[in-house]
């Protein structure tokens, strides 16, 4: 099937970085979707997927039709509550989710549930985005599978910066510090040796923005300065890096229709490629 934009299959970035990167979140992402296939036999052919979560353990379950998309849910048991559980996030080894959940209008959490079923846990508070596209502040695992990769700030007023977050301890470590007067850092995606981190940085306009690359130490310090990659002056979202690390797969162009680009790593920076 042809994938005309990035947007076209469950916003297709995170699909991506399912398929190019790791196979034990494409196997956990395959038997979810086979716990829906049996209500899609039974009568129900665009069955969606909700995961139950805080204290009401967590299940990955048919859920009634949504044009045709699976998602995940939590549910709030004690005020009954159903959040939109997204964008989530399969870790490495396939057992456990994480997720974001809206706790008030100023904060948002972010939460692991295992993925066999279990009690949410709330891993830290963070400040909404506010931004357009929901998959720009998801969370990401780096391989090791012992920190999330998420986006938050130091203020309210403060642009978007990028933070590691120990999954064991709750330790945060904040790794970029934007101008003062842009939206901020977002769409961030462990390379698949956890080496480098690809990032979107948004100026004062959501919609414009470029592709840079941060690159870490084995004890996940910051190892040199950020390397910008792109230089197109239109909306980025959603980078993937391809198995093998030497490429990255994005988003961009017009928001509202972005195209699917692909930009090669190695000694010089080269210009993306158009590719769907």
């Amino acid at each position: 099937m042809a994938i005309r934009n990035a947007r076209t299959l469950l916003g297709v970035p995170r699909l991506l970085r399912v398929s190019l990167g790791s196979r034990s979140s494409l196997k956990s992402l395959i038997n979810l979707a086979a716990n829906c296939a049996g209500a899609r036999s039974a009568g129900n052919p665009h069955a969606t997927c909700d995961v139950a979560g805080a204290g009401n353990g967590a299940t990955a379950t048919p859920n009634r039709a949504r044009r045709g998309k699976p998602r995940i849910q939590a549910k709030d048991e004690p005020t009954g509550y159903r959040a939109s559980a997204r964008p989530y996030q399969w870790s490495p080894d396939g057992q456990s989710i994480a997720f974001l959940r809206p706790l008030s209008r100023d904060r948002d959490g972010v939460f692991l549930v295992p993925a066999i079923g279990g009690t949410a846990r709330k891993l830290v508070e963070i400040y909404p985005t506010g931004l357009d596209d929901c998959y720009a502040w998801h969370p990401d695992w780096h391989p090791g599978g012992r920190w999330l990769l998420i986006v938050d700030k130091d203020s309210a007023e403060r642009p978007f910066s990028l933070f590691l977050v120990s999954v064991e301890t709750g330790e945060r470590r904040k790794l970029t510090s934007p101008p003062p007067h842009f939206v901020g850092d977002q769409y961030a995606a462990f390379s698949p040796d956890g080496r480098t981190i690809a990032l979107v940085r948004s100026t004062n306009n959501e919609h414009v923005s470029d592709l840079y690359l941060l690159k870490l130490s084995d004890g996940l310090t910051l190892k040199g300065e950020l390397t910008r990659i792109s230089f197109e002056n239109f909306y980025i979202g959603s980078p993937a890096w391809t198995p093998d690390g030497r490429a990255i797969v994005f988003s961009g162009g017009d928001f509202h229709n972005p195209s699917l680009w692909k930009i090669a790593l190695g000694g010089s920076v080269a210009a993306p490629d158009l590719i769907a």
